[in-house]
């Protein structure tokens, strides 16, 4: 199977996109748009360079992200794990 991050991707005079594909199951769900320059972001198609308001507010979102999925996984990995050893204590 091939990285679908190479698959296909498109020079711009300053910046990069490559398409993405999410595949599930063998099958391509969505093809999707990504930029791969910071500063910069997708509209209709296009790279847009951000504001630096936006810049740091998706900074700053980003890092309260990082936190919360942080303490989700924690308790997806809690919950996983005491669910096992009820299954190894129930069938050995």
């Amino acid at each position: 199977m091939t990285n679908p991050v190479n698959e296909s991707e498109h020079r711009h005079d300053f910046g990069k996109v490559a398409i993405v594909d999410r595949v599930r199951g063998g099958q391509i769900q969505i093809r999707k748009l990504v930029n791969e320059t910071a500063g910069f972001k997708i509209v209709d198609g296009n790279l847009v360079k951000m504001s630096p308001e936006e810049i740091r507010d998706r900074k700053r979102g980003a890092r309260i992200a990082v936190r919360k999925r942080r303490g989700q996984e924690a308790k997806i990995e809690r919950h996983m794990h005491a669910s096992l050893k009820k299954r190894e204590a129930r069938l050995g």
